[in-house]
């Protein structure tokens, strides 16, 4: 393809060939003559440069959505002649994609270099090709061709290794557990200071009066036995787009719940609808991540359908929906319930919802909007 030189150097060369012809002199033709042999040279140098290149291209098996990968390339010239100038652009499906130079290649001896890029969409992903170009010697045309490079990778969701999460412990059978609890399922433990967040219910108001600043009761944390985890895929009830979507928040608070339980010994049973069906998975950590990396927005079914096909079990269920109306229908079938509601209004740009509608949901709740520091929202969780 060629550049904007060489149309310039082009026409450069046409007019200074009217101008040796009129002129009949030897000097003006070797200029135009020589301007002739640049573009051509480029042309030539450019599409040699990018034939007989084969690309491997060496992936790591897995990510997390947020965090640098490093891809690593081995590039192998054939044929005769060194492969100059060179570009590869390497847009991997859910990495963000990366321009690598590099200055030359010769045949026999293979060229290895590496380049750090951040992992921008969870799933799992197949490269196919990459686009290999040159400018030639000239840079006046620049020659591109798409190179097989296979790879697959897996880009686990963002998650937050918490250090704790009240919401677990508001469900009626944790709140029993043990004659000494006190106040929703938790031994007291001390004051401190209101921060962001904190529920009201757990206002110290004497304490607050008398310091003239909030103060809250801070418990002790109720270690989480297994959690029942339901994911409201239907893609009518999102709001906003890509990363920055009720769906993609709600899988990252997924994931950061399922660490926190798993890594204090419990398991988690993920529920969701999907095209292929209801998946219905118990599992350790590993694969309840796997299982969230490629969950998608194709359910039709909601929550409380969901666990009526399926069946609800004895564990208590956490309801993760951007709609409040969803988790409402779960408590009055008796099902032990918490919920995670993302705000839908604060992903559309508009003023976000109050507390009166978002409550509606009438469990325990941890309310989550476009912007927040997820991990934190759920450490304040209840």
């Amino acid at each position: 393809m060629p550049t904007r030189d060489a149309y310039a150097i082009a026409a450069l060369a046409v007019l200074i060939f009217f101008v040796a012809f009129n002129l009949q002199s030897g000097w003006v033709y070797a200029v135009d003559a020589l301007l002739a042999g640049v573009v051509l040279v480029g042309l030539l140098s450019a599409r040699h440069a990018v034939r007989g290149v084969r690309i491997t291209r060496h992936l790591p098996a897995e990510a997390v959505e947020g965090e640098p990968v490093t891809v690593g390339l081995t590039l192998e010239a054939r044929g005769t002649g060194r492969r100059a100038f060179l570009r590869v652009l390497d847009a991997v499906p859910g990495l963000s994609p990366v321009e690598v130079f590099i200055g030359a290649v010769a045949p026999g001896h293979p060229l290895r270099t590496s380049y750090v890029t951040t992992a921008v969409r969870r799933g799992t992903h197949y490269a196919d090709t990459t686009v290999l170009s040159s400018g030639g010697l000239a840079g006046v045309f620049v020659a591109r061709r798409a190179v097989a490079a296979p790879g697959e990778m897996t880009v686990y969701p963002r998650y937050w290794q918490l250090s704790r999460f009240p919401l677990a412990a508001w469900t009626p059978s944790v709140q029993a557990a043990g004659a000494t609890r006190r106040r929703g399922g938790l031994e007291f433990y001390g004051l401190r200071d209101y921060r962001s967040g904190d529920s009201l219910r757990h206002v110290h108001w004497r304490s607050s009066a008398r310091r003239g600043a909030l103060m809250v009761r801070e418990f002790e944390q109720e270690l989480p036995g297994s959690l029942t985890l339901v994911i409201d895929t239907r893609p009518e009830v999102q709001a906003g787009s890509g990363a920055e979507s009720t769906f993609e928040d709600l899988i990252r608070a997924a994931a950061s719940v399922a660490w926190y339980v798993t890594s204090h010994g419990g398991a988690v049973r993920l529920l969701a609808a999907t095209a292929a069906g209801p998946l219905d998975l118990t599992a350790g950590w590993r694969p309840v991540l796997r299982a969230l990396a490629d969950l998608r927005m194709e359910g039709d079914i909601p929550p409380a359908r969901l666990l009526d096909l399926v069946g609800a079990g004895r564990m208590p269920v956490i309801a993760l929906s951007p709609d409040p109306a969803a988790v409402a229908p779960l408590r009055a079938s008796g099902t032990e319930v918490a919920a995670i509601l993302a705000d839908a209004a604060s992903y559309d740009s508009r003023p976000a919802a109050g507390p009166a509608r978002l409550d509606r949901a009438g469990s325990a709740l941890c309310i989550i909007r476009k912007g927040d520091d997820l991990g934190l929202r759920l450490e304040q969780s209840a």
